[in-house]
C-alpha cells in the first residue's frame, strides 16, 4: 500500500482500515449460515447487516475513486454466507481508500460534498463498531490491530478495546 504523499493523519487513518476491514472479512469468515438470522443490536440480522455493509462499501468505494456510484444491490446467496463477496467489497474499499490522492479532494455523495479524509476517518470508526456489533451477535470477539486503533477518538478506541 503506497501511503507516499499522506498526512500522518491519513496514514493512521489507512492502516486502521487495513487493520479493521481485514479483521471484518475474517469475522464474515467464520459466519455459518445458521448465524444470518440472528439479531445485532441495531436489530437487523446479521445476513441483513452484511448486505447493506456490502451495498455501502461498494458505494464508497467509487466515491473514493471519485467516480459515481450505480444504484448497487447485494448479491443473491440463497442462505450460504457471503463470504467471497464481502471479502471482495471490502479489499477493493480499502485499495480505493489507500489509492494516491484519494483523501486529498472531496467525496460527492447524496448528502453533498463531504471532505474524504474526514469520511475515511468516520469509515474507520464505523468498521470498528460494525466488527464489534457483528461479533457480539455471533458470540465471538472482534479482532482488529489495536496498535491501528490510535486514529479513532478516545470514545471510539475505548469502545474497541
Amino acid at each position: 500500500m503506497d501511503t507516499s504523499g499522506t498526512t500522518t493523519s491519513d496514514t493512521a487513518t489507512i492502516e486502521h482500515l487495513a487493520s479493521a476491514l481485514p479483521a471484518l472479512s475474517d469475522l464474515v469468515d467464520r459466519l455459518w449460515h445458521q448465524q444470518l438470522n440472528l439479531p445485532t443490536s441495531s436489530g437487523e440480522s446479521i445476513g441483513a447487516e452484511l448486505d447493506r455493509l456490502m451495498v455501502l462499501g461498494a458505494t464508497y468505494t467509487y466515491w473514493f475513486r471519485g467516480e459515481d456510484a450505480p444504484v448497487l444491490t447485494a448479491p443473491v446467496t440463497y442462505g450460504w454466507v457471503p463470504a467471497a463477496e464481502f471479502r471482495e467489497v471490502m479489499d477493493e474499499l480499502l485499495a480505493a481508500v489507500s489509492a494516491p490522492g484519494a483523501l486529498d479532494g472531496k467525496l460527492q455523495t447524496p448528502a453533498g460534498p463531504v471532505a474524504a479524509d474526514e469520511f475515511a476517518r468516520l469509515l474507520a470508526a464505523g468498521a470498528v463498531v460494525h466488527g464489534r456489533q457483528l461479533a457480539a451477535a455471533m458470540g465471538r470477539r472482534f479482532e482488529a490491530d489495536p496498535a491501528a486503533l490510535t486514529v479513532l477518538d478516545p470514545f471510539a478506541a475505548a469502545y474497541a478495546a
